[in-house]
């Protein structure tokens, strides 16, 4: 069979399908082989669920104020007033299941969720239904999971 494909290949001057698909395949391979695949950090993800969703600053924090993912470098003091503006909510409103606060311009969306307060601020307003969406982004960056689809996490 080799010798008759290169034969072929010496007649014709063109390479048969299968040897064509057996270098492809080769290529393939060797490509994979050197690539080295970094695991986005959760600040990138979260620039690039900001970015998704046009959303100007990001904060997943803990009810006690200590952060877990952010775009922003003042994620620390966002993440304390926040939770301190929650906690004070909670005590007179129990049932409240999302604080919108409108500061100028922006939007400050607080949304708790288990042990976690997720902050959103944005120049528009945001819908329940798209708070709901980032958060479910940021819990999947969170725990692990693949990057968000509309992005390639390469956001600067």
């Amino acid at each position: 069979m080799v010798k008759l494909l290169n034969l072929l290949k010496k007649v014709v001057g063109k390479k048969p399908d299968e040897e064509k698909e057996r270098e492809r395949i080769n290529f393939i391979k060797e490509l994979l082989a050197s690539q080295v695949l970094v695991k986005p950090t959760h600040s990138d993800w979260a620039r690039a669920i900001a970015h998704n969703y046009s959303v100007d600053s990001i904060v997943v924090s803990r009810k006690d104020g200590s952060v877990l993912m952010s775009n922003t470098d003042k994620a620390f003091e966002r993440a304390v007033k926040t939770s301190s503006l929650y906690e004070y909510t909670r005590s007179e409103f129990p049932k409240a299941e999302m604080l919108l606060v409108k500061d100028g311009d922006d939007y400050n969306i607080v949304y708790p969720h288990g042990d976690m307060i997720y902050v959103l601020k944005s120049s528009a307003s945001l819908s329940p239904t798209e708070t709901e969406k980032i958060v479910e982004q940021l819990r999947a960056g969170l725990n692990g999971q693949n990057a968000p689809r509309e992005t390639a996490l390469a956001v600067s």
